[in-house]
């Protein structure tokens, strides 16, 4: 400031004027930097917000996205679960329903063998009573 004031054909009171108004320009410079420095950061920290919004909700998105296949699997397996077990009880049912069969069958071959045998033994008791009965009658 000095070689400024060297160079001016100014009194001292020019002089102080002078380096006032430079200063006071300086300081206005200054200040215009600033807050245009400060509008700068507000809207960076506007746009980081709204960048961690949206990064928060496409976050959200994602984790409800997530959780979403995470069920549907979870669903799955349970239903892949449950059909295995309808499999199995249907399996075990067939089994007990065809040992049934079988045990009714083998009953029921008992059965006609008795009837049979029984039916034999029954005629011939007839023929006996009735061979009795005619022995009787002569």
């Amino acid at each position: 400031m000095g070689s400024y004031l060297s160079l001016c054909w100014c009194s001292d009171d020019d002089a102080d004027e002078a380096e006032y108004s430079n200063r006071k320009a300086e300081l206005l410079k200054q200040n215009d930097e600033n807050r245009r420095r400060s509008r700068e950061d507000h809207q960076k920290r506007l746009k980081q917000m709204e960048d961690d919004g949206r990064n928060n909700s496409l976050r959200l998105r994602e984790d409800a996205r997530r959780e979403n296949e995470n069920y549907a699997a979870l669903r799955q397996e349970a239903r892949r679960k449950r059909i295995q077990e309808e499999k199995e009880q249907a399996a075990a049912h067939r089994a007990i329903l065809e040992a049934r069969d079988e045990e009714h069958r083998e009953r029921m071959e008992r059965l006609q063998e008795e009837f049979e045998k029984n039916s034999a033994a029954n005629c011939s008791n007839r023929r006996k009573t009735q061979e009795v009965e005619q022995t009787s009658l002569e």
